[in-house]
């Protein structure tokens, strides 16, 4: 099984209450190797001190967690969000430490009605489908901004919309409308040496479906464009989801011709076979 998850989050972060301890005994319990702890930095709306507080003190937590489990490979990472809504708020966060790794995303939109988080949004009837497809339109184009603009090791969660507009809302969103941008987009992270993450947070091990971000045709398009380079991480913000979907994400990405993934030390790509 993938031995390293490398996007999980704890109290640090603004969404999650959970311990690193219980985020390190669950990763043993479950026999992984390795955890980076990817507290989120977003920078779209938020108070740029608490946001570097909570940060120091995700860093000095991860720090202090390595002496506890000499068993368990710790890196300290961090989740910057939003990256164009305050570049100089970027910088500031990743002076903070010697990163072991750096994960770039987009959570925030300004579109239509929204101007929040879209995980906060209800995209209901009072949606209509084209204001559907604008809106992830509109979201692959500032994540083409950040993927061309941020210092980041891993892009995460590609298609992370969909998690909520396919996988609650029930919506209907065609990829193929947007395949130009997203080629764009990976073939960015390509020429950045940079790694594509392979988001489990909607996948279970015992339960087949589910939605992988991103999912096996951009993981193909990735592996066409000349990509090699694939994380995992559970985007576990509670210690049960710890690893979850591992298996079952594995199949699929071996199944396209990938023999194993990156991870990070010191922001530096070490290659593990499956």
């Amino acid at each position: 099984m993938i031995a390293y998850d490398q996007h999980l989050h704890t109290h640090c972060s603004h969404d999650s209450k959970e311990s690193f301890d219980a985020i390190c005994l669950a990763a043993r319990a479950r026999g992984l190797s390795g955890v980076a702890i990817t507290d989120h930095a977003d920078l779209f709306g938020v108070d740029p001190a608490e946001t570097r507080d909570r940060i120091a003190r995700s860093v000095r937590e991860a720090t202090e967690a390595r002496e506890r489990y000499p068993d368990l490979s710790i890196s300290r990472g961090v989740e910057i969000g939003d990256y164009f809504a305050s570049p100089d708020g970027g910088r500031s966060v990743l002076s903070l430490a010697d990163f072991d790794l750096v994960i770039g995303s987009v959570h925030c939109l300004s579109f239509g009605r929204l101007n929040d988080a879209y995980s906060r949004c209800d995209f209901g009837d009072a949606w209509s489908d084209e204001e559907i497809e604008g809106l992830f339109s509109h979201y692959l184009s500032l994540l083409l901004t950040m993927v061309e603009t941020n210092d980041f090791d891993v892009l995460a969660h590609l298609t992370c919309p969909l998690r909520y507009l396919v996988g609650k809302y029930r919506r209907k969103v065609d990829l193929s409308r947007h395949h130009d941008v997203i080629a764009a987009i990976l073939s960015a992270v390509i020429r950045r040496g940079a790694a594509l993450e392979v988001n489990t947070s909607g996948l279970t091990d015992d339960v087949p479906g589910g939605i992988m971000m991103p999912d096996e045709s951009i993981l193909s398009l990735y592996r066409d464009l000349g990509g090699k380079r694939i994380t995992f991480g559970s985007d576990a913000h509670i210690a049960a989801r710890v690893g979850a979907g591992f298996r079952e994400a594995e199949k699929r990405v071996a199944s396209l011709g990938f023999t194993g993934y990156t991870v990070y030390r010191k922001r530096e790509p070490i290659e593990v076979p499956f």
